[in-house]
């Protein structure tokens, strides 16, 4: 992809991919966008206005029959649009049922959050619980309202060792990491099983 119009420039303030790699039947690349910001600044003893240019990434890996992508939503947005109208991929979100949710739930080595919406109680409409939750019990009553699961957070072993993992009905996913730190293409795909698999 780096050698062609999908590649980023940065001199020419051309936004595009780079990094990309295609080997095994994985494809994998950063989006980088290119972002100019007007901000007030005090020069001269008067304030004026100047244009800033920041740089905004969005990570993309395709593999077999699904695609995981992350970073901030608008390089994401511009990516995914790029993609689909370079080579026809076309990205939608894989949704998780609250019942499935609460499945995975059961795999953590401990719950650090769960969140509640939508649900149908006199006083409360929303709730996030935080803390260390062994059982459903612990969270009583709420733990009537399982079908209005938003989200769990938890500790769990993987492929790359234990991590703290956000799961969320709209198939958003959030694994905490290092800082520079690269997940491995074997992890991408166990989670991706994990996850969708019946």
């Amino acid at each position: 992809m780096e050698s062609n119009d999908l590649a980023v420039d940065l001199p020419d303030g051309k936004p595009g991919f780079f990094d990309c790699v295609l080997q095994d039947n994985v494809a994998y690349g950063t989006w980088r966008d290119i972002v100019t910001t007007d901000q007030d600044i005090l020069k001269d003893g008067k304030v004026q206005r100047e244009a800033f240019t920041k740089i905004e990434d969005a990570f993309f890996g395709i593999f077999k029959g699904f695609a995981i992508t992350c970073g901030k939503p608008g390089p994401l947005k511009i990516g995914e649009f790029t993609l689909t109208k370079a080579i026809g991929i076309e990205f939608r979100s894989a949704h998780i049922s609250p019942a499935r949710i609460l499945e995975l739930s059961e795999h953590m080595s401990r719950i650090q959050a769960i969140d509640f919406d939508k649900i149908q109680h006199p006083v409360f409409k929303t709730v996030k619980l935080n803390g260390q939750i062994e059982t459903m019990a612990d969270i009583a009553p709420f733990h009537n309202f399982t079908e209005n699961i938003k989200s769990v957070k938890g500790v769990m072993n993987t492929p790359d060792g234990a991590r703290s993992i956000k799961m969320s009905v709209d198939g958003r996913i959030q694994v905490a990491k290092k800082k520079d730190e690269d997940l491995s293409e074997e992890f991408f795909v166990w989670l991706f099983k994990f996850i969708y698999s019946t």
